[in-house]
């Protein structure tokens, strides 16, 4: 009798982990953009990463070693929330549903206002592919081109607005 030959197991693929990383700033300009020359990261936001399973961690920022990240992540859906430092409210949604990829890596970069209100809209944040090492691309100038622009022409209608009766009096007077 001939012996048949016993296949080869094969391994299945692991699904590759990833990460979401978290930050809160104080969002100077409220634009919900964070510029990290003129917004700094802040203290005290308490950050909960839930997934399908329930609660992932927790995280207590401290204002310096941002972002922090939960690495080790299965693919899946997410939720980060935020609770924001005392006196601060979020710019914008107070909880995220994430969709992580294999490999991918999210971020979550909350934007705080002081004394603004918390929204609780959530928001749909989707995955990106592992960022190449490049040079961090710098924020758009042109927001703060047109708000400079803005208030100069605000001005110069002011100017007008009381410049042109004073002129209308005193050439009526001659």
């Amino acid at each position: 009798p001939t012996l048949a030959p016993t296949p080869t197991p094969e391994a299945t693929p692991t699904p590759q982990s990833g990460q979401v990383c978290i930050l809160a700033f104080h969002d100077r300009n409220g634009d919900g953009l964070r510029q990290p020359e003129t917004e700094e990261l802040l203290p005290n936001a308490v950050f909960s990463l839930s997934g399908t399973a329930g609660l992932v961690g927790q995280y207590t920022t401290d204002g310096i070693s941002e972002p922090y990240c939960f690495p080790g992540l299965p693919p899946g859906a997410y939720q980060v929330a935020v609770q924001p430092p005392a006196g601060y409210g979020v710019n914008g949604p107070a909880q995220m549903a994430l969709a992580l990829t294999p490999g991918g890596q999210l971020e979550a970069a909350i934007p705080l206002q002081r004394g603004a209100s918390s929204a609780v809209t959530p928001a749909v944040v989707l995955p990106t592919a592992e960022p190449e090492k490049t040079p961090a691309a710098r924020p758009s100038i042109w927001p703060q081109v047109l708000r400079w622009v803005a208030r100069i022409g605000g001005i110069i209608l002011v100017g007008l607005a009381l410049g042109i009766p004073v002129w209308w009096v005193l050439s009526r007077g001659r």
